[in-house]
């Protein structure tokens, strides 16, 4: 092959053309990892108002201090795990192609009638738009998603220091 046959620019745009397929992937990814810290930070959260209300709830009962203050430390890390999860779940906005410089490349006949590689450039430079402002947007959602994670990981640690405490109490 030669330079004039346009291979290289073939291939790098192909390899453009992967990468947004990926971010794009990766997009769709993250937001359901969001909605899935939303929906497990629920359910725990549910979890733990339950085993307050019956800790609460029994006559002449009450829970160690160290109890309440895990499960009250549980509780904002949920909320705070939820909050993670609607943020990492958001969709960014990303740069693309406005539709005036569509509507110009269309209209005008030195694109139309320009070489592929010429073209081919030009295609390049748009999808590289696309692809910085999705890949910007992604790694946002990510470290929120990482954020929601450990704090799901707080919560369970304090949901465990209050039943601990709780059941030591019991024993003692």
């Amino acid at each position: 092959m030669t330079v004039e046959d346009g291979a290289g620019g073939e291939a790098l745009g192909a390899f453009i053309d992967g990468e947004l397929a990926a971010e794009r992937e990766r997009r769709a990814q993250l937001s359901q990892r969001g909605g899935g810290i939303i929906t497990t930070s629920t359910g725990l959260a549910t979890l733990l108002f339950a085993a307050a209300a019956l800790v609460t709830g029994a006559e002449k009962y009450a829970p160690p201090a160290v109890a309440l203050v895990a499960l009250a430390a549980t509780f904002l890390a949920f909320a705070a795990a939820a909050f993670c999860g609607l943020m990492a779940a958001r969709q960014r906005a990303s740069e693309v192609v406005h539709y005036r410089q569509l509507e110009t490349w269309r209209a005008q006949d030195r694109y139309w009638a320009n070489n592929r590689d010429n073209v081919n450039r030009l295609l390049a430079k748009a999808k590289i738009l696309s692809l910085t402002g999705l890949r910007a947007g992604n790694d946002a959602n990510a470290r929120w998603a990482q954020r929601g994670f450990v704090a799901q990981l707080v919560a369970l640690s304090g949901l465990v220091v209050a039943v601990g405490a709780i059941l030591a109490d019991a024993l003692i």
